[in-house]
């Protein structure tokens, strides 16, 4: 398929079982090669550990607030591009919880939580 229309209120959501009052919604022909979309909702207060990915992720809010480590909050309109391997966290969402469009260029939408497998740059607040 060349293309494909989407509304993002009508895929499925998941839960994530690992960050509770995460949930998303994958986009994607291949969840392990990409390229791929995750709608990410998170809840008021949900926290994920610092963590980096294997791919190039573009992170794009749209609704409340997040804040990334040292890096401070993000809100509607706000796009932040992170290359891949980079260390970075914790991700923190604001009182009215927080929701993006996550964005990978490939690989699998999941995080590596191992520090010692990053690429480390700058600080990263807390030990995840």
């Amino acid at each position: 398929m060349d293309w494909k229309r989407v509304r993002l209120d009508e895929v499925e959501r998941q839960p994530d079982a690992d960050h509770p009052g995460a949930s998303a919604a994958f986009l994607g022909d291949d969840m392990e090669t990409g390229p791929w979309l995750l709608h990410v909702r998170l809840e008021a207060g949900t926290s994920v550990p610092a963590h980096w990915h294997t791919s190039d992720t573009i992170y794009v809010i749209t609704a409340g607030q997040m804040s990334v480590g040292d890096e401070g909050a993000y809100r509607p309109g706000d796009v932040r591009w992170v290359r891949a391997g980079l260390f970075y966290g914790p991700e923190v969402a604001g009182a009215d919880g927080c929701e993006l469009l996550l964005i990978s260029s490939g690989g699998p939408p999941g995080a590596e939580f191992d520090r010692s497998t990053a690429r480390l740059v700058g600080s990263v607040s807390g030990d995840g």
